[in-house]
């Protein structure tokens, strides 16, 4: 049993969110263990804001990676079905993405909206021309652009965006930006030995 990809509950929780939307979308609904949500929503949301707030300023790229690697050990451990590779900077490409989706994985990817926010969507599907994601943030206002098209496909994505708007360097909304801040958590399903 499946549920609809889920949104936000604060400003801050983009990664957590976007990590528990891959489980969701990749296992079964039993597969998904209160050890690994409290895992998965304990680590994150580590960084304080400029103000000294805990947890406003998101979740930092060092608890990604401990978090990636904690999957690693629990899925070898308790025979849990995916793997993940936390990849960051030039690292992070179009291809690698591309192979992760084509291996029927999913890719935790930072992107920019409104030129300053560094934010975790889900890619879960790709083509030659558009990255299908979900977005878990709610926007109150439409998108002028048109290679952003909104859809609403809750179990799968909301949010067709084009290739080239994607990969750009430029931090313009959607886009990965700048290589050297791209960050990218890509989750593939597994078979257990």
């Amino acid at each position: 049993m499946k549920f609809p990809l889920c949104y936000q509950r604060s400003n801050y929780d983009c990664f957590p969110t976007t990590l528990l939307n891959a489980l969701n979308y990749l296992l079964p609904l039993d597969k998904i263990n209160p050890e690994l949500i409290t895992k998965i929503t304990t680590s994150s949301l580590d960084v304080f804001d400029e103000k000294g707030e805990s947890g406003k300023g998101g979740t930092s790229k060092l608890a990604v990676e401990l978090i990636s690697n904690w999957l690693n050990a629990y899925s070898s451990h308790k025979c849990f079905g995916i793997t993940s590779d936390f990849i960051w900077g030039r690292e992070v490409c179009i291809d690698k993405i591309y192979s992760c989706i084509k291996k029927k994985g999913v890719a935790a990817v930072t992107v920019y909206f409104n030129s300053f926010v560094h934010h975790y969507v889900l890619v879960t599907d790709i083509d030659k021309d558009f990255i299908y994601l979900f977005d878990p943030y709610t926007y109150s206002s439409t998108f002028s652009e048109e290679d952003i098209i909104i859809m609403q496909i809750p179990y799968k994505m909301n949010r067709k965006i084009s290739i080239n708007r994607f990969i750009q360097n430029q931090e313009i909304t959607y886009s990965m930006g700048n290589i050297q801040k791209r960050e990218c958590l890509l989750i593939y399903p597994v078979t257990c030995d």
